[in-house]
């Protein structure tokens, strides 16, 4: 591999193809097909899955920056999701067994909604007093805990009610301007 390469110089890819050096992202030293890789032909070669001694990374190209980026986004939501199921199995474990209950997360970090039938938690701040998150509690008729959608909005409180539907009406607008 050649040290002084410009980012516009055309260079030789494996494949026999001529590609500019600044979409390569590796150089493969392999004596059958020497030559710069692309994200293209790395993906078909699954150099990396292969775990390829003749593959060499190239640094500098902003496709590993990206894809450690990626990987740090993807652990980081899945770090969230588990947090988020621990506290909805918290939540419910503190409720009584014999209650009929709704749990949902909001849009806002934090908040959970929890409608409930009959009166069960009379006493709140005894039962969630020492978790570090918003529950919102409503009592609900056994009619409601079958209706989900009515029960989740009479839920909320009125400020949320408005956020809700503002983000609902956002949503439906920019699928009727992505169709028109």
């Amino acid at each position: 591999m050649a040290k002084n390469i410009y980012p516009d110089q055309v260079v030789r890819a494996i494949d026999r193809t001529k590609v500019r050096y600044k979409y390569c992202i590796g150089y493969c030293a392999n004596c059958k097909h020497s030559g710069f890789v692309t994200s293209r032909i790395l993906q078909e070669h699954d150099c990396l899955g292969k775990s390829c001694n003749f593959f060499k990374p190239i640094k500098t190209n902003s496709y590993w920056y990206r894809k450690e980026l990626d990987e740090k986004v993807k652990k980081e939501i899945k770090d969230l999701k588990k947090e988020r199921r621990n506290i909805e199995n918290e939540i419910l474990n503190r409720v009584p067994e014999e209650s009929k209950a709704i749990l949902s997360k909001h849009l806002y970090d934090k908040t959970y909604l929890l409608a409930i039938e009959g009166d069960y938690l009379n006493n709140r701040e005894e039962i969630f007093g020492d978790m570090d998150v918003n529950i919102y509690i409503k009592k609900i008729s056994p009619e409601e805990v079958q209706n989900y959608d009515v029960t989740f909005l009479k839920s909320l409180p009125e400020e949320m009610k408005e956020r809700f539907k503002k983000e609902k009406q956002k949503i439906k607008n920019d699928r009727e301007k992505r169709r028109g």
